[in-house]
């Protein structure tokens, strides 16, 4: 890869995270403007535990604002809390050992807390703005997430989570640590970035790039015929393999 490749992968990134900020910015702005960001605790949005769940297949769908989600050691199943002009619907069915949660919101910023005490199949579909999401504590089978514009931000440290699909027409998403347990992780962008940041490189890497590049150089390159593999220093039992393609953009290894 030559100077002017890297360059242009740096300054696509930078345009990126930029247009990211800005637009999670905007909208934290307009809450403000609208009711000082206060967070209310809404009460029908707590739901305590329920006899004999054991997954809990969770649906959010938001149009506008961020999404932030944690788990916590929490006796209650969820704690969603969002801005008191516009909260976040939400409703929940019960199938024997399975629980059926969606949440959906417009405007608002939405804060979701998890019990520990579940597995998650999560999907994840916002039209404009950022996604956070802290897996630590976490027992997560699958996490599915789109973005139509913004940004997804992942931290995996000391957590269990199978797999993570992550779609963005636009926008960038920042992957930092490793969980408890290998992870198998796609990520297809359109436009934009991706930043990583694993354990001791603790990562093996498909990468399939139209226009743009990876900067990585600490890490071992292997070309093959349909993608190019970039493979970290160790190899554990919580190792990352990531599939990326990525349109027009880059990519960057940490």
């Amino acid at each position: 890869m030559n100077k002017y490749e890297i360059l242009g992968i740096i300054i696509i990134i930078g345009l990126i995270f930029s247009i990211c900020a800005v637009t999670i910015g905007a909208v934290n702005d307009n809450n403000k403007s609208q009711n000082n960001n206060e967070q209310l605790n809404l009460t029908e949005n707590t739901l305590t535990n329920i006899s004999g769940v054991k997954i809990v297949n969770l649906n959010i769908k938001q149009e506008v604002g961020g999404v932030k989600i944690n788990f916590t050691n929490n006796s209650n199943v969820y704690n969603i809390t969002s801005d008191s002009d516009n909260p976040a619907k939400v409703n929940y069915t019960q199938n024997g050992s399975t629980l059926n949660v969606d949440i959906d919101a417009n405007k608002s910023d939405t804060n979701i807390e998890l019990s520990d005490k579940y597995i998650y199949n999560i999907n994840s579909d916002i039209a404009l703005g950022g996604l956070d999401v802290n897996f630590t504590n976490a027992n997560v089978k699958i996490f599915n997430s789109k973005i139509i514009l913004g940004g997804a931000d992942f931290v995996l440290d000391n957590g269990v989570v199978n797999k993570i699909n992550s779609n963005i027409n636009t926008g960038g998403a920042n992957i930092v640590g490793n969980p408890n347990n290998k992870i198998e992780i796609t990520s297809d962008i359109v436009i934009g970035g991706m930043n990583i940041i694993p354990n001791e490189q603790n990562l093996d890497l498909k990468s399939h790039t139209r226009l743009g590049g990876v900067f990585g150089s600490s890490y071992t390159l292997k070309e093959n015929a349909n993608y190019t593999e970039y493979i970290g220093n160790k190899t554990s039992d919580n190792k990352i393999n990531l599939e990326s393609k990525i349109q027009i953009g880059g990519l960057n290894l940490n």
